[in-house]
């Protein structure tokens, strides 16, 4: 039952088993927990460092795969540390690196990552296989070397519960399908100042509703926050600045995208690219206008211009296929 457990949720086993795996030569780690508040990998890789090895090697033996190389931010030295250590001691003769990156927000998202592990470009339409790697999240690789000792499937996981509306922070381990309110009480409760909490990470998790929710697979976090950081300012007109432009880790035009699309004109949302926007929330928190960049573009913008894009290839293809066949005719 493991999944992406950086959020993501993608099924392993569909990862580790794409359809050119002879082509495919590197695994690429994510260790780049870029969210704030958000410690859980952190852990993991203190923690739990000789089963992130034993998952990397034991990946790379399965899958032919010739090197490993694990991306982890700066600001986490301990754990690069320990990991590079171990490593050595550990798989001497296994071809396994590990890069600091800039602490810089969203080194996470998978293209960011492939790019500065590897230097490649997974373009618009390509799967991480293609370009020759296969990328895992670090606390989903642990957990593959744990299941194979105790074959005990994905049904806990640890889980940061942490911000200004709770009374103390910190890592926890819960069973999936605990609710909110539970871990929150674990943790001494709410605070005078909760007012909002958000499952995942601050800048792409979800609000919810009410803290009956559970815990799923995909739970990174639960984050209370306050007034300060969690109440939703008042928009204002744009200003054109362009600072969601300079503030995009794919080179997006933000505000353009928006626009067009609360305009219905999907066809330029496609020219602009919306398909590719990461739903990363940069666009939205630099706004001085405080616009909802992001949700328009990842939630409205991004899947109408992806299923427009379907439909053109559908209907090339179709109309390569009447032409050939009328060719042979």
């Amino acid at each position: 039952g493991v999944v992406g457990l950086g959020g993501a949720t993608f099924p392993t086993h569909v990862k580790f088993n794409p359809k050119n795996l002879d082509e495919v030569d590197t695994l690429v780690i994510n260790g780049a927990e870029c969210e704030p508040f958000i410690t859980t990998d952190y852990r993991t890789m203190i923690e739990d460092t000789d089963n992130i090895l034993e998952g990397c090697a034991k990946t790379m033996q399965w899958l032919g795969l010739k090197k490993t190389v694990m991306g982890i931010e700066d600001n986490k030295p301990e754990g690069i540390k320990k990991i590079q250590e171990r490593a050595k001691e550990l798989y001497p003769d296994l071809d396994i690196q590990v890069i600091a990156l800039n602490a810089l927000y969203p080194q996470g998202a998978e293209k960011v990552m492939i790019y500065q592990t590897t230097g490649k470009i997974l373009e618009e339409g390509m799967l991480p296989a293609d370009l020759g790697v296969i990328v895992s999240n670090i606390t989903s690789i642990a957990f593959l070397a744990q299941y194979l000792k105790d074959g005990k499937p994905l049904v806990e996981k640890r889980i940061t519960v942490d911000g200004p509306g709770v009374q103390r922070g910190g890592n926890v381990w819960a069973p999936i399908g605990t609710s909110s309110r539970e871990l929150i009480e674990y943790c001494g409760g709410y605070t005078d100042a909760a007012k909002k909490i958000v499952m995942g990470g601050a800048m792409m998790g979800i609000a919810i509703s009410s803290d009956t929710e559970p815990v799923v697979k995909g739970t990174s976090a639960l984050i209370v926050l306050d007034d300060k950081i969690g109440a939703v300012p008042k928009e204002t007109p744009c200003i054109n600045c362009d600072r969601c432009v300079d503030s995009c880790p794919v080179g997006l035009y933000p505000r353009e995208i928006t626009n067009e699309c609360l305009k219905g004109n999907i066809d330029k949302c496609v020219n602009l690219n919306a398909s590719q926007c990461l739903g990363c929330g940069c666009c939205s928190f630099i706004c001085p206008a405080h616009r909802p960049l992001t949700y328009v573009n990842s939630k409205m913008a991004k899947p109408k211009a992806m299923a427009e894009k379907r439909r053109r290839a559908e209907e090339a293809k179709k109309a390569a296929e009447e032409a050939a066949a009328k060719k042979e005719a």
